[in-house]
């Protein structure tokens, strides 16, 4: 069994344990006598790309099935470890992990972290990440500020707004968008990016997401892709 193969069905089994362990009440009971810190969560994910979008640039040409996971330390004073992981199926598959810090703050989390890029055949690359993310108050809009430079000091700034519009029982639907743009590329780029998604409730959610993605890159005019999956949290 290849090294794609490994890496991939571990993911998934990881994954398959999360979701039946916090669906269908797997080992609750024993779990629930372990003196256990709530202060951390776990998320996993998992569905398929028409197109993987990162910083406005597509990193997958059709059709892809991923596989995600998260988690969020609470420790000491409001600062937070967290890790991700994110494998992508493509011809050539893609790896990528994420350890970084957060600090909770009375304006909003201070995010700071190191993302290990993997792509099957190639070196791994190293990417400094850095972001502010707020909710402004009266018209509770989440925003993000991220920074990203990779190794060679290129770097990208993008900013990304979101919002619910709808929230009942059974689902919430999200709009939001992102500018970004990138310097000391060899060939520089600007974008624009809009999505929408629609989730159902719970802590089982099933989902699914349009983007609407114009960038220098690809010539004038939006390209429409969709992302659909299954995502948990607990």
């Amino acid at each position: 069994m290849d090294k794609k193969t490994i890496i991939k069905y571990a993911l998934i089994a990881v994954g398959a344990y999360i979701i039946l362990t916090n669906f269908f009440g797997c080992n609750k009971a024993e779990a629930s006598e372990l003196p256990v810190d709530k202060s951390w969560s776990f998320d996993a994910e998992v569905g398929t790309y028409e197109k993987r979008i990162d910083g406005g640039v597509y990193t997958t040409s059709d059709d892809a099935d991923y596989v995600k996971a998260s988690t969020d330390l609470g420790v000491i004073g409001g600062l937070g470890l967290t890790a991700d992981v994110e494998y992508v199926d493509t011809d050539d598959y893609q790896l990528y992990t994420t350890i970084g810090t957060v600090l909770d703050t009375p304006f909003g989390s201070l995010n700071a972290g190191v993302l290990f890029s993997t792509i099957e055949g190639s070196d791994t690359v190293a990417e400094f990440n850095g972001s502010y993310d707020v909710t402004l108050p009266i018209i509770n809009l989440d925003s993000v500020l991220d920074l990203a430079i990779n190794e060679d000091s290129q770097y990208t700034i993008d900013l990304t707004t979101s919002k619910v519009i709808i929230s009942d029982d059974l689902v919430n639907v999200i709009v939001g968008a992102a500018y970004g743009q990138s310097f000391d590329y060899d060939v520089d780029y600007t974008y624009t990016l809009g999505f929408a998604q629609i989730e159902t409730t719970g802590d089982l959610k099933l989902f699914a997401r349009v983007n609407y993605l114009d960038n220098d890159l690809y010539g004038d005019g939006y390209q429409e892709t969709t992302d659909f999956g299954l995502s948990t949290r607990f």
